[in-house]
């Protein structure tokens, strides 16, 4: 069951205002992985909630794929350990 809160947090994520945040988190890295720096920037990832629907650019970092995944709990394969080993 999806609660008024949720699809609010859907649709705002789906709005205007979403997209441009996402474009100047995108100009702010370059495209770039903002936490392994290896991987092309493929989603914003939220740091704090604290102000969802109205977040700074501070609260956002762009990750690539796998650092998402990683931050999310979805996977436990960590793309900065991966990078820190080659370095």
């Amino acid at each position: 069951m999806i609660t008024e809160s949720a699809f609010n947090y859907q649709r705002y994520l789906a709005s205007r205002d979403w997209a441009l945040k996402r474009r100047e988190v995108r100009k702010r890295c370059n495209g770039w992985c903002e936490r392994c720096g290896a991987g092309d920037m493929v989603a914003v990832h939220h740091l704090t909630y604290e102000r969802k629907g109205r977040e700074l650019l501070e609260d956002l970092q762009g990750l690539c794929s796998d650092c998402h995944a990683f931050q999310s709990g979805a996977s436990d394969f960590d793309p900065l350990e991966a990078v820190r080993s080659v370095a």
